[in-house]
């Protein structure tokens, strides 16, 4: 696992045991308009498509010129296009970049937010960005988000998570380090990685820990069972 990514994971995480107020809310400013595309497009952009996103959420982009140049030759070919709506705004563009492994991750809020953008690659490993710490009451918006980079604490009430997290390293197939899931004392499990991925595992986790307390077989998640939000 590259070493750039475990300072991270030791940053002081709250501890989010039960669900969050009702008007708690992700740290990512609204998208203010839809995407619009030009007549006759047909391709478009990884860097296009992040700096649309950009531009309607108000949001500046971190990241480094060279990745800023891999973005902009990174070409998509659009099967449609209509109109994204303003509310699947972050849906669309993230379900396009998760193909190439980039994730994002918010910066800084305020006036003048700041979105890092993280293109994995062989040139030093992952930047050291934190991961945006959720809890269970922001499962649902997370859940919306397949590449937002999270951390999520999950507190079991009847799982030895060290050797939970033994038996789940078949779903660590990750070249790049994003996802990681690292025990916290005895019942205690760290899951960090894609929003939507992370969200549909813990869930299951949560699920299985549920069945042991009721005496029933535990059945581990499955790698099928959570592929399709990786």
């Amino acid at each position: 696992m590259p070493s750039s990514v475990w300072p991270s994971l030791l940053v002081a995480v709250p501890l989010f045991l039960g669900d969050a107020p009702p008007e708690e809310r992700l740290p990512l400013p609204p998208a203010r308009e839809g995407l619009s595309f030009p007549a006759g497009t047909s391709e478009v952009t990884l860097g296009f498509l992040l700096d649309e996103l950009a531009r309607v959420t108000g949001q500046e982009l971190a990241l480094s010129s060279a990745d800023r140049q891999e973005l902009a030759r990174e070409q998509l070919t659009l099967a449609r296009t209509d109109p994204v709506p303003a509310a699947e705004v972050y849906g669309f563009v993230e379900s396009l970049l998760v193909p190439r492994g980039v994730v994002i991750a918010p910066l800084k809020g305020g006036e003048r937010p700041v979105l890092a953008v993280i293109v994995p690659g062989m040139r030093g490993g992952l930047p050291p960005v934190a991961p945006l710490s959720i809890s269970r009451g922001l499962f649902e918006q997370a859940a919306q988000h397949p590449a937002l980079l999270i951390r999520a604490l999950l507190v079991l009430e009847h799982t030895d998570t060290r050797q939970l997290q033994t038996q789940l390293r078949a779903l660590m197939v990750d070249p790049h380090g994003l996802l990681n899931i690292v025990p916290a004392g005895e019942r205690g499990l760290l899951l960090q990685g894609r929003a939507s991925y992370i969200v549909a595992l813990a869930r299951q986790v949560l699920e299985l820990d549920a069945a042991v307390g009721r005496g029933e077989p535990a059945k581990l998640p499955s790698v099928e069972a959570t592929e399709g939000a990786r």
